[in-house]
């Protein structure tokens, strides 16, 4: 699936600018997320990046900072290749939802040799939706009356939600979908739970503008009660 323009044209220009900013301090510059998988909604979607530093410095970041300047959001995850393996354990289920679809714009491949055990991706998916679960009580709370913000909160929940829901089933050996629509009848199924918001947060990834003081409400309703029931899920099953 080709990207539109403004979006290629942004990731040629990381390709060249990274390199030339960074030298040799540049061990790897790896495209993953909405880009690679197909997935871009123009002027709604991020560019996210994985930049591996030999050396995590305020410079390089300076250099970073310079180089994202656009008019397309670019989102770095930015490591130091010393402690990697850390990062790798801390970030577990980010790394094995890269690895499944990234590209290389620059430098060495870090995540060829990646792995992690079933026990570590299922602490790391629960912890990860009780805190999804506790962010949308308390951004209702202080931000119903903020769309815009509110708003954000769905876009950034979006992919984790999807993320992480589908690691859970991945560990019991199940077929997850690329397309993240194509997921939603398999997740009712699997987890026995009402997906009707899914549909929504696809709706909203397409219409943002959607998202108003009337429909804050029912989309809380149905985010928190779909969150509480993985998290009771977990809680029985595991």
């Amino acid at each position: 699936m080709s990207l539109p323009a403004h979006y290629q044209n942004s990731i040629d220009r990381l390709s060249r600018q990274l390199p030339s900013l960074l030298g040799e301090n540049l061990y790897s510059c790896v495209l993953y997320g909405s880009a690679v998988r197909g997935h871009i909604v123009d002027k709604v979607s991020d560019i996210n990046i994985l930049i591996v530093l030999n050396q995590s410095t305020p410079d390089a970041h300076t250099a970073i900072a310079d180089c994202l300047e656009d008019k397309i959001h670019i989102d770095p995850f930015v490591i130091a290749r010393n402690g990697m393996e850390r990062s790798f354990d801390v970030f577990a289920i980010k790394f094995r939802s890269i690895k499944r679809n990234y590209k290389i714009l620059a430098g060495e491949d870090p995540i060829k040799d990646f792995s992690v055990t079933d026990e570590r991706v299922q602490f790391l998916a629960e912890q990860a939706l009780r805190n999804l679960r506790l962010r949308s009580v308390n951004t209702y709370i202080h931000q119903r009356t903020n769309i815009a913000r509110y708003t954000r909160f769905l876009l950034n929940s979006y992919t984790a939600l999807f993320t992480y829901v589908g690691e859970i089933m991945r560990l019991a050996h199940r077929d997850v979908p690329r397309e993240y629509a194509d997921r939603i009848p398999l997740i009712h199924d699997y987890f026995n739970i009402d997906t009707a918001i899914l549909n929504t947060l696809e709706s909203i990834q397409d219409n943002p503008d959607q998202v108003t003081a009337k429909t804050i409400p029912q989309i809380h309703h149905d985010l928190f009660l779909f969150l509480n029931g993985i998290v009771c899920w977990m809680e029985e099953t595991w």
